[in-house]
């Protein structure tokens, strides 16, 4: 038994190595080549493609991804802050080197060349909730606007697709478009009632709604047209053809390697999942199962004897451990619980709370019984709360390791989730001094946080090669993780599953 052990972790050390060493070759290969010249870039702000980092730096997707192209072949991205109009001016009269996010225009191909598609933008249409949802085929649309004339916003200058262009630019609706320098501030005329639809990238526009806080008052939904692809327009003054031969290369060779996957993965995935988990359905999950937590471990510091501080560690310690864990491991800062200090407010209430109830039921026999020698865990209604904080805690550790770039994300998104959900209770059972390591040795806990965590991360692995990405497909893979761990706390609990045995 013992030597089939030992081969089978040495196998296990060997592909976490093998995995980790060829993953930082990878990236450290994408490092190697000294810029030799800079390519001037017209830059906006399409959060979260391109926006401006807090000290000024150009950050998103396509700093990324279009910066790692063309690194590789000695160049640095010089980005160069100007409005969708003076960017398509100044790449006409050879200011500007390329402009990234652009659709085939015939009517340039004498002055611009065209790379080979990077990304796909799925457009969506937005109104006030209070008003009847527009249609989502474009044409169908048109005949609404046609018989029904309102008013449209759109970026001044940018680059739509033929189906938007069509209805933007048609003779009876030229005069209802009101043209805005900036996305969020379509959206706010939006919600003033200035104007009664807005048409934009469905991500672009959910960031640009949650930014402005107008989720409640706007909705939104995908045009029945196909992800449109998007190219990197260079200026024939300054750019020859055989530097772009050579950018469509640079990218097919960042394509085959995975390494374009992993960017879209890192900046784009963590902000369509942080517009997912801000829904207060989401955030109530989460906290949830942290008060729930908290409960059991102030129970135990009851039955045990702790005086008031080592409640409130006792109660902390599954409650915020394992995202505190979690943030450590993958060297994030500041950690969760730092950043929003809710849940450690709301355990020292409960922990003073908890305590002036302790002392009132030990003055009644009955309430006396139920604290000193009732089960919390065999609780349906609080195993039920409970399971909803570890769906929450599986999405929270794979999301975390989204946001760090841990890379592979099968093997760190599963490690990240099973922490962040039972990380804490182990830490628990440590200031305890408990021997018998129950979260370890007497559950099936971690590992329902473990399979759903892997299950979502070999999902993005693979959905992350692919164009366009859709909201909707992202939410699917969330409800499902959560319905996924829902279902298997319940046959662990119906079937009382242990983890497998050594």
């Amino acid at each position: 038994m013992r030597p089939t052990l030992s081969f089978l972790l040495a196998c296990l050390v060997i592909v976490f190595l093998g995995s980790w060493i060829l993953h930082w070759k990878t990236r450290a290969d994408r490092h190697l080549v000294p810029y030799q010249k800079d390519l001037k870039l017209g830059w906006g702000r399409f959060y979260p493609y391109q926006f401006r980092n807090s000290d000024g730096g150009a950050g998103g997707l396509e700093a990324e991804l279009l910066g790692a192209v063309l690194q590789s072949q000695g160049i640095r991205l010089d980005p160069i802050d100007l409005s969708p109009e003076q960017q398509r001016e100044q790449l006409l009269s050879g200011q500007l080197d390329a402009v990234s996010l652009a659709f085939p225009d015939p009517t340039m191909a004498d002055k611009v060349f065209y790379s080979k598609p990077y990304f796909k933008l799925q457009y969506a249409v937005f109104w006030r909730r209070d008003e009847a949802a527009p249609a989502r085929h474009p044409q169908r649309l048109l005949q609404q606007l046609l018989s029904k004339p309102g008013r449209l916003a759109a970026l001044r200058g940018f680059d739509y697709p033929p189906e938007i262009r069509r209805i933007l630019t048609h003779p009876k609706l030229v005069g209802q478009v009101h043209y805005t320098d900036q996305e969020i501030d379509s959206f706010q005329r939006l919600a003033m009632g200035q104007v009664d639809l807005v048409f934009s990238d469905e991500i672009a526009g959910l960031a640009a709604v949650a930014q402005g806080s107008l989720e409640f008052s706007l909705d939104s939904k995908p045009l029945d047209i196909p992800g449109h692809e998007v190219h990197v327009a260079f200026s024939k003054k300054t750019v020859s053809i055989r530097q772009v031969e050579e950018f469509n290369r640079s990218l097919s060779g960042l394509e085959h390697e995975g390494a374009a996957a992993e960017i879209v993965r890192e900046y784009l995935y963590v902000p369509m999942f942080g517009l997912l988990t801000r829904s207060d359905l989401f955030q109530l999950m989460g906290l949830l199962g942290s008060v729930l937590a908290g409960v059991s471990g102030l129970v135990l510091a009851h039955r045990e004897g702790y005086n008031l501080m080592g409640a409130f560690l006792i109660a902390a310690s599954p409650a915020v451990g394992g995202g505190l864990i979690r943030d450590l491991v993958a060297d994030r800062r500041p950690v969760a619980l730092m950043r929003d200090p809710t849940v450690v407010v709301a355990l020292a209430i409960l922990t003073l709370v908890a305590a002036l109830a302790f002392r009132l039921a030990s003055r009644h026999p009955i309430s006396k019984i139920w604290v000193e020698e009732s089960n919390v865990g065999e609780n349906l209604l609080l195993n039920f709360f409970d399971t909803l904080g570890v769906a929450a805690f599986t999405v929270m550790g794979v999301v975390a390791a989204l946001e760090k770039g841990c890379e592979p994300l099968w093997l760190w998104g599963p490690l990240l989730a099973a922490s962040t959900a039972g990380g804490g209770g182990v830490l628990r059972d440590l200031i305890r001094g408990d021997r018998d390591m129950p979260m370890l040795r007497k559950s099936f806990y971690m590992e329902v946080a473990l399979i759903w965590g892997c299950a979502l991360s070999v999902f993005l692995s693979w959905y992350s090669t692919f164009h366009p990405h859709r909201m909707a497909h992202l939410n699917l893979s969330l409800v499902l993780t959560v319905v996924g761990v829902c279902v298997t706390r319940y046959a662990a609990h119906r079937w009382r599953w242990r983890g497998v045995m050594i």
